[in-house]
């Protein structure tokens, strides 16, 4: 008999914390899937399954059951590749996580019968999960329909950050929620850094991540202030943004025209305005 009823009762949730798809190089050797427990204790994963889902095709490419697994003992539990520190608890072999579009969603489902590779995507015993992709023009419509309706996916951009990157959990604890993730520097079995960079190199894409833009609590006026145009392969050298000083950005989005009135990129703006009331975004990261 197999039931997908809720899982044995322990204050709070196991929820999709850190995921690292896309690292540097060809080797993929770094990438991991971290999860949480908001507890911030050891909880048993028993009943708890993790499926990685190819966005091409809508169909489960691996899958882990959880069972006889415990969260550490600050609720940590990391499934990654065996080169990575620290030692994850599950070890996956190199490039296992494919980098997008594609999704890793989290069920719970008690009985014999799991889930299975070549399974197509389904929202049965969802928990949390997380779609995302590689390049904004991915196609994730399939996953996104089963898994998150009325969301778009997450975008990891690997120009965000010169280093490694990973998408983390920073803007709330609810499940199924994709609005919740940004770009961060990776932090595997450890407090998630979501602090948001002044500065993002050009060309950084975080597209809204919910259907349903947050509203602002107090507006905040965000103007353009001044561009330095450039020749080459990209069309500006830097972008000026002005606004109050210690003002936090989030929700904004550039958008770039051609001359033809086509769009041909979209920036997400997120971060905090300087002291001295500007944002730079810049080729090379600095201000």
């Amino acid at each position: 008999m197999t039931t997908t009823a809720s899982p044995p009762f322990k204050p709070g949730l196991l929820l999709i914390n850190e995921v690292n798809p896309n690292t540097p190089g060809s080797a993929e050797d770094m990438e991991y899937v971290e999860l949480y427990h908001t507890s911030n204790s050891s909880v048993s994963l028993a009943g708890y399954w993790l499926v990685f889902y190819n966005g091409k095709n809508n169909l489960a490419y691996s899958i882990l059951n959880l069972k006889g697994y415990n969260t550490d003992k600050n609720g940590y539990f990391l499934i990654g590749s065996t080169k990575m520190t620290p030692k994850p608890h599950i070890p996956l072999r190199a490039n296992t996580i494919q980098n997008g579009a594609d999704a890793i969603a989290l069920y719970y489902r008690l009985g014999k019968a799991g889930y299975t590779v070549n399974m197509p995507v389904t929202a049965d015993g969802l928990r949390d999960v997380i779609v995302y992709v590689s390049q904004a023009r991915d196609d994730a419509s399939g996953l996104l329909k089963v898994l998150t309706p009325g969301q778009e996916a997450v975008h990891e951009d690997e120009r965000f950050i010169l280093e490694d990157e990973s998408l983390s959990r920073c803007q709330g604890l609810k499940p199924l929620d994709h609005s919740a993730y940004q770009i961060t520097k990776i932090t595997p079995l450890t407090k998630n850094d979501c602090e948001a960079p002044n500065i993002i190199p050009f060309g950084t894409s975080r597209p809204r991540t919910s259907s349903q833009p947050a509203t602002p609590t107090s507006p905040m006026t965000l103007l353009i202030s001044e561009v330095g145009v450039m020749r080459g392969s990209e069309p500006y050298s830097f972008i000026e943004l002005k606004g109050p000083a210690g003002g936090r950005i989030r929700d904004y989005t550039l958008v770039m025209y051609n001359r033809e009135g086509k769009i041909f990129e979209k920036i997400g703006v997120q971060g905090v305005i300087r002291d001295s009331g500007l944002y730079v975004i810049s080729t090379n990261g600095t201000g």
